[in-house]
């Protein structure tokens, strides 16, 4: 993603999913042609550092960040260990100073829900009723002081935050004025974890403007075992929600099914959500197939659907993912999603009728890799 402010050139950011001190967010600078000015990538320290995996500008120049870092194994599953943050630069287009903050889940007496409370019982109520549909909660964002090493997971935790199962990625939905971020909980990737949320889902975080220090967060779709290990989040339209899933060797083996994609129709109203439509079944390609049945242990024996993104080029502010609807496979709006694990393709998707004018009368949507 590109954060562009006042004065300021355009620069790419990139995560590094890693623990602190490894993790975190680093800037390469570009010019007027996409192309990196002097070839060098600054670690943007002010960020913290985490697991952070998902990355997104908002209309008032925030950074939100969704971090991505297991959590310890329990009895029946794993612990949620993983927060959703807001950066806010001290002044626009800077990323060198700021505020980090984490987002807090308050129970329904008003309580927030902490790291201490579901480290000590991750088969806390709350979890059962986060992951029940018609279910909201009252959120507001707490300021992580960074200590040693920089370490925003650990910061979260002593500032109250409240950590959830591995939200991997998310996104602004269009025309929501950036009111309406979702994100995707992965879970814990094994069918045989009995603890509640195992199976993770996607939640909407809605509040008033990108600013605002308060919101509801409720769930949007909650997984289960043909559904799970949902990872990378785009809009196609104002209410096609694209997902796909990052399930991992255990669970393949488990549900003899490796992973797919899905579109969420947000536009029909269900008190159980919305029906996932599989736009896309994952196999193996020859690099994963041969690390699957030899087990050399380089590719994980699967192709991950690591990542979707729609967009129609724009860097400047008013191209931020969530400003504009997109219309996914028409004008200058284009599709891509990526594997890794494997021989680690970029692939772009295309109409029929698009795949028709490339001349070879493909009707499979995949007629063109980079």
């Amino acid at each position: 993603m590109a954060s562009r402010g006042t004065r300021s050139p355009t620069r790419l950011l990139l995560t590094a999913e890693a623990a602190a001190p490894k993790g975190g967010v680093f800037g390469i600078t570009l010019d007027d042609n996409g192309n990196s000015v002097d070839g060098t990538i600054s670690p943007l320290a002010a960020l913290g550092s985490g697991g952070y995996e998902g990355i997104q500008n908002d209309a008032a120049g925030n950074v939100w960040l969704v971090e991505d870092i297991g959590g310890a194994k329990a009895s029946g599953g794993k612990v949620p260990n993983s927060y959703v943050y807001r950066f806010t630069p001290a002044k626009p287009g800077d990323l060198s100073r700021g505020t980090l903050q984490a987002l807090q889940v308050n129970r329904k007496d008003g309580t927030a829900v902490t790291a201490s409370q579901l480290s000590a019982n991750p088969a806390d109520q709350f979890e059962t009723d986060l992951h029940t549909y018609g279910s909201s909660f009252a959120t507001k964002w707490v300021t992580v002081s960074l200590g040693a090493g920089n370490a925003a997971t650990a910061g979260a935790a002593t500032a109250g935050a409240t950590p959830f199962k591995r939200p991997e990625n998310g996104v602004f939905r269009p025309g929501s004025q950036f009111g309406e971020f979702y994100f995707t909980e992965t879970g814990d990737t094994d069918k045989t974890s009995t603890l509640p949320g195992a199976f993770g889902g996607v939640f909407r975080l809605s509040q008033s403007s990108p600013t605002a220090q308060s919101g509801t967060l409720s769930p949007v779709f909650l997984g289960d075992l043909e559904h799970t290990g949902l990872d990378n989040i785009a809009f196609a339209s104002k209410d096609k929600l694209l997902v796909v899933e990052d399930a991992g060797d255990t669970l393949h083996a488990q549900r003899d099914a490796l992973d797919s994609g899905y579109l969420f129709d947000l536009g029909k109203k269900t008190s159980t959500g919305p029906s996932p439509v599989r736009w896309l079944a994952e196999g193996r390609d020859a690099s994963a197939t041969y690390d699957h049945n030899t087990s050399p242990g380089y590719n994980d024996g699967d192709n991950e659907i690591t990542g979707i993104h729609v967009s129609d080029g724009d860097t400047s502010a008013a191209g931020i993912l969530g400003a504009k609807t997109p219309k996914m496979l028409a004008g200058d709006w284009r599709t891509f999603w990526t594997q890794q694990h494997g021989d680690n393709v970029t692939w772009e998707l295309h109409s029929a009728a698009s795949a028709d004018s490339h001349g070879d009368g493909r009707h499979d949507g995949m007629n063109d890799h980079e």
